[in-house]
């Protein structure tokens, strides 16, 4: 390798760094904390929800049949864009939902649940809907 060539690497490497979204893994009670403050109720499907899709992690991004999934509480491209522009139904930019920050994530998943509540997560449906919720006791 040239040396112009390690310099440009390493300038993109940079570049890469700067850009990066700062995640978060949240304990459990530290989530049930964090979810109080935003107002959420009925807390164990919401912890269920999020430990099954996310696993805590606010900067978890799955793919799901082709479709990408962002956040704590994987919220897919129906809902935020990929695009540059904000837009969809949270009108908000996906990458927007992987930061430690979850203020965009909270009033997306707020519009999902007002949509159609639980059932509007796939994590839900398939992990938790009928199925022994968290034991949240220990965090309160």
């Amino acid at each position: 390798m040239n040396p112009t060539s390690v310099a440009t690497s390493f300038a993109i490497f940079l570049l890469a760094c700067a850009c990066s979204v700062e995640s978060k893994k949240f304990t459990r009670c530290g989530l049930v904390q964090e979810l109080i403050f935003h107002q959420f109720t009925d807390l164990a499907n919401w912890i269920c929800l999020i430990e099954a899709g996310s696993d805590r992690n606010t900067g978890a991004i799955h793919n799901d049949g082709g479709k990408a999934k962002y956040g704590l509480f994987q919220i897919d491209t129906d809902w935020c864009s990929d695009k540059w522009y904000p837009a969809k139904k949270c009108f908000v930019k996906c990458q927007s939902l992987i930061s430690d920050d979850i203020s965009k994530s909270v009033d997306c998943a707020q519009k999902m649940y007002t949509a159609g509540g639980f059932k509007m997560f796939q994590a839900w449906r398939d992990n938790c809907e009928g199925k022994p919720l968290p034991d949240l006791s220990p965090c309160f």
